[in-house]
């Protein structure tokens, strides 16, 4: 779920926690990816070329990686998109930090795009077995998608749930219509990207959070 940015320390970062399971990078057969930001994203790509599982991807980011794949919006675009909307706070603080560069190459595109509602198999053969939903849920990217597992009342949330920040705000590589969705199947857990995180549920709509739990 969400490969991460490809970097070394985040592949060195994965592989310690595989090895913590009894696997390692070879033993990963696909990866669910909740959206094309680099720090989920590129590290699938990169691992696939090595490793050659599977990586799969909201339908919806497809007008995105069209345009990440054959070159990489620099930051004077995304400068002007910011000014035009009145961010100029936002510009000074980006102009004080240095941007790593991006590689069109790590955006290539995924083995399977994931419709909304799309029932995923984890784990067939083996008594671990488990169906995920995929349910669409545009706001952070264009086509943001989390995993919903019934069975074991968890939800893995991307970035579109964030503790301490709107998961609103990015720029987009392809603009277009895109409405944020707090729904989906029933969870009483919340996996959300950036933290460990206990989500307290009410019918279909996430109600409180406790950041830093281990629930």
């Amino acid at each position: 779920m969400d490969a991460g940015w490809a970097l070394a320390e985040s592949r060195e970062t994965l592989a310690t926690a595989l090895a913590a399971l009894g696997a390692g990078l070879p033993d990963v057969r696909r990866f669910l990816v909740t959206h094309i930001h680099r720090d989920h994203y590129t590290q699938a790509v990169v691992l696939r070329r090595e490793f050659g599982m599977r990586v799969a991807l909201g339908r919806g980011e497809r007008p995105g990686l069209d345009v990440l794949s054959r070159t990489r919006p620099g930051r004077r675009h995304h400068r002007e998109q910011l000014l035009r909307l009145g961010a100029r706070e936002i510009v000074r603080e980006l102009d004080r930090r240095p941007t790593p560069s991006d590689d069109p190459s790590e955006y290539e595109y995924p083995d399977d795009w994931v419709d909304d509602g799309a029932q995923i198999v984890v784990g067939e053969g083996s008594p671990d077995r488990r169906v995920l939903e995929a349910v669409a849920t545009p706001g952070h990217t264009r086509g943001h998608v989390v995993y919903a597992d019934p069975a074991g009342e968890l939800l893995f949330a991307g970035d579109h749930v964030l503790p301490r920040i709107t998961p609103s705000l990015g720029l987009e590589p392809a603009p277009g219509a895109s409405r944020s969705r707090t729904s989906s199947p029933r969870s009483s857990s919340c996996a959300p990207a950036r933290t460990r995180c206990c989500w307290a549920r009410t019918g279909r709509r996430v109600c409180g959070c406790t950041s830093g739990s281990t629930s």
